[in-house]
């Protein structure tokens, strides 16, 4: 979720989450994950604050300029159906 610089703390995203959330609990989905790079501690709070758990973890070759560096990616959970 990339909310704009000027709209950003007025719960847009949160508000967006949460709408998919219904959603997806609506489909009948069992759970959600969203990918967050490690590096990127703003959104993997975000993530937590809204009840996702860390799943798992996988490294990634990412540019840098002329070159490349090695980075990772958290992927996050959050279950919306009692039954999923």
């Amino acid at each position: 979720i990339n909310i704009r610089q000027g709209f950003r703390g007025q719960q847009i995203g949160p508000r967006l989450v949460e709408r998919f959330v219904e959603q997806a609990r609506a489909a009948g989905v069992g759970g959600i994950h969203a990918g967050v790079h490690e590096d990127n501690l703003p959104a993997r709070r975000f993530f937590e604050r809204l009840g996702f758990v860390p799943l798992g973890h996988y490294a990634m070759v990412l540019p840098d300029g002329e070159t490349y560096r090695i980075g990772g990616t958290i992927v996050y959970g959050k279950q919306v159906n009692a039954d999923g």
